[in-house]
């Protein structure tokens, strides 16, 4: 009989050793936090929160969790900020989750992102356009972070919601920055002491939502005002498909339900974007040949109208998923055992623990991937060896039934955008950028550089 492996106990991360453990390392810089645990070998690393944690980077556990969120329910930024997705697709569960996903399925394939898609190509053109003018004028000076966020926001607004944002994108923007901070801010008070009292920021996390909601209503009242008698959605965007649309009892979506799953799309479909097309400018005015290599490919790319622009695109596409590899924009994933379980990995994990799925470690870890801290688009390439990388390794879209509905018009928007950007300028950033975790992975920072010529 063969008797089987003895389930693995993670060992504690050094340091730690005050009251509060870890936690004040995590507020403080959790990318610091992170660095530290990939320096210790293993599937996991212990920590403390100040009660028992797990960070977890072993891509079968990640896999394992996300994919039972039964056994695994979430934990932490989500739930603790329901004030902010509300009853969106977000926050649900089981059927009513699988039910909120078939809503909005159909606005991310068909016509509808064949729309999207050139909506992003005219955004990203239009950009490009007006940094080859400003560089050919000497007038290159730029914050990358908040251009790719007014972009990223820009498209969003307009893709869901059919919205030209010229007039409140700065507004809505800073309430969208607001909240990216205190949403942060509000779940790991919570996990640091859990008792659900107020806090000095409850009224600016209060004024952002209603920004936000504001931005959202005034979108629908201006859609619904422009239809002709009789007309009930049907249109091609987001916002005019769930107009239309019935939930599961056959009723058209109450208006706080209709307004939180635009919210969520409008957070999840630009915040992410923009941070992974900050890091990956950033990667590549520090790498010439990759650089090098996109401009060629963005000035030969045949003209292809909808999706087919990706097919024509792969290494602007490759660039955009290795920044996906080194600087997941959401870094971290958390999770709490319903009851005792041993991990594909082998290791033993409590009722109840702390479990931090960590994306960041996934896509560095050397035993998944060659030179894992280098920059090397490449390993995405059909025709890499021996095999081309996955995200399957680090789930950077996250996995299991609440992967990232967006993921493939993300990867389309970072690939667009980035082969626009680099016909028309190359960037040179003032200094080295230096990670900092919010609600994801930023660059510190506005991240100033100077545009030149192509």
């Amino acid at each position: 009989m063969i008797t089987p492996p003895a389930p693995i106990v993670p060992p504690l991360l050094p340091g730690g050793t005050g009251p509060l453990g870890h936690a004040p390392l995590l507020l403080a810089d959790p990318v610091r936090l992170l660095a530290a645990a990939l320096a210790v070998p293993g599937p996991a690393v212990a920590v403390r929160l100040p009660g028992p944690a797990y960070l977890l980077r072993d891509p079968r556990d990640l896999r394992h969790i996300l994919a039972d969120p039964v056994a695994f329910p979430r934990a932490g930024m989500v739930p603790q900020n329901r004030p902010v997705f509300g009853a969106g697709v977000m926050l649900r569960e089981g059927a009513g989750h699988r039910a909120a996903r078939a809503l909005l399925l159909p606005a991310f394939h068909g016509e509808a992102l064949a729309a999207m898609t050139r909506t992003i190509a005219t955004r990203a053109e239009a950009l490009a356009a007006d940094w080859a003018a400003r560089a050919a004028r000497g007038d290159g000076r730029v914050a990358l972070s908040r251009a790719m966020a007014e972009l990223a926001l820009t498209i969003a607004a307009e893709i869901f919601l059919g919205l030209d944002l010229a007039g409140d994108a700065p507004r809505l923007g800073r309430a969208v920055r607001q909240l990216q901070l205190l949403m942060f801010k509000r779940a790991t008070a919570a996990e640091l002491a859990p008792s659900g009292a107020a806090t000095p920021e409850d009224a600016a996390y209060r004024a952002a939502i209603a920004t936000m909601h504001e931005t959202i209503a005034g979108a629908i009242a201006r859609r619904r005002a422009a239809w002709p008698a009789g007309r009930s959605g049907g249109g091609a965007d987001a916002l005019d498909l769930l107009l239309a649309a019935r939930d599961e009892r056959g009723a058209t979506l109450r208006p706080d339900r209709l307004r939180d799953e635009l919210a969520t799309l409008i957070l999840a479909g630009h915040e992410t974007t923009a941070t992974a097309l900050t890091w990956s400018l950033l990667l590549l005015a520090d790498n010439a040949p990759a650089r090098e290599r996109l401009v060629a490919e963005a000035r030969s790319a045949p003209a292809v109208d909808g999706p087919g622009l990706l097919r024509a695109l792969p290494w602007a596409e490759a660039c955009f998923l290795e920044t996906l590899r080194l600087y997941p924009p959401v870094y971290v994933i958390q999770r709490r055992p319903r009851r005792d379980a041993v991990l594909p990995s082998g290791v033993a994990v409590g009722r109840g623990v702390g479990l931090l799925l960590a994306p960041y470690l996934a896509g560095r870890d050397p035993a998944t991937f060659a030179d894992a801290t280098g920059f090397l688009p490449g390993r995405w390439l059909p025709d890499a060896t021996p095999v081309p990388a996955s995200t399957a390794s680090f789930a950077p879209f996250g996995s299991g039934p609440h992967r990232c509905l967006g993921e493939g018009l993300a990867r389309l928007e970072g690939a667009l955008i980035l082969a626009a950007l680099a016909r028309a300028v190359r960037i040179v950033p003032d200094e080295p950028a230096r990670a900092v975790a919010l609600v994801t992975l930023l660059p510190a920072g506005p991240v100033r550089a100077t545009l030149h010529p192509a």
